[in-house]
């Protein structure tokens, strides 16, 4: 019998781990620039899509608060985030930023000066700053507009080279990730995690955006945005399958005993 437990729990075991491992990726948009991927802007000279080069070109410059946008279809509450993409920082200067990742509808606030509240936001940040070129983790949850798990200046990076971002959020756990290589080499440039406080909850699209740049008038950021993908998973917490296979373990328990 005690045998036959240690079977079972065993079988428990990797059954959690395999179907934690498993669990299918959902693809929710995808987009290498090579046909109009349907995006928004209130600034149609600033930022657009560049059908000649093949990448969605962005320059953010002056006070105002500018921005391109794809809407995501929101799956499910809940299920983790993946995007990956490529960017070329073409120029920099003091206090200009590239900006590039998830962020909520709120970023119109600014076009509306009586709105309260400011967008909620995950991205990263490529800009030139007092630490040289760049790259840092930015995170601002929606009631408080405070940079919650911002990590600044975690990487640093070089003008005018390609590089391929990941970056991952898991509203379970409310841990973020990123990770930047060298897209020509594959090198690790820099990668790094926190954990995000506040709600996030209405994150619902894509953005490239100025917002955080009023206090540095003039200040200029320009890229290119290449080679989008996002996923969402859903989580399968080990703990539920554990839990179903020792209702069935203890009641296979009580049959024997009656038989």
């Amino acid at each position: 019998m005690r045998k036959m437990f240690l079977s079972v729990m065993a079988l428990s075991l990797s059954l959690s781990t395999w179907t934690v491992a498993t669990a299918d990726w959902s693809l929710v948009y995808q987009t290498d620039f090579s046909a109009d991927p349907g995006w928004s802007t209130n600034n149609p000279v600033n930022y657009y899509w560049d059908g000649t080069v093949g990448n969605y070109y962005q320059k953010e410059i002056d006070d105002s608060e500018e921005y391109a946008y794809h809407l995501l279809p929101f799956l499910e509450p809940g299920w983790q985030w993946h995007l990956e993409y490529d960017i070329l920082p073409v120029s920099n200067t003091w206090a200009g930023d590239s900006r590039f990742g998830f962020m909520d509808s709120d970023m119109r606030e600014y076009e509306d000066p009586g709105y309260q509240y400011s967008p909620a936001f995950l991205l990263l940040n490529f800009a030139k700053t007092d630490a040289g070129y760049t790259v840092s983790l930015e995170c601002c949850d929606r009631e408080s507009n405070q940079g919650w798990g911002c990590l600044p200046h975690f990487c640093q990076f070089t003008p005018g080279e390609w590089y391929h971002c990941i970056l991952d959020w898991n509203p379970l756990t409310d841990d973020i990730y990123a990770r930047i290589t060298n897209r020509a080499t594959g090198n690790l440039v820099g990668e790094a995690s926190s954990t995000t406080q506040g709600s996030f909850s209405g994150v619902d699209r894509l953005a490239m955006t100025t917002i955080g740049d009023d206090y540095a008038p003039g200040a200029t950021g320009i890229s290119r945005i290449d080679n989008v993908v996002v996923s969402q998973q859903i989580p399968v917490p080990g703990a539920i399958v554990l839990g179903v296979i020792g209702v069935g373990f203890v009641g296979w328990l009580r049959r024997r005993r009656t038989l």
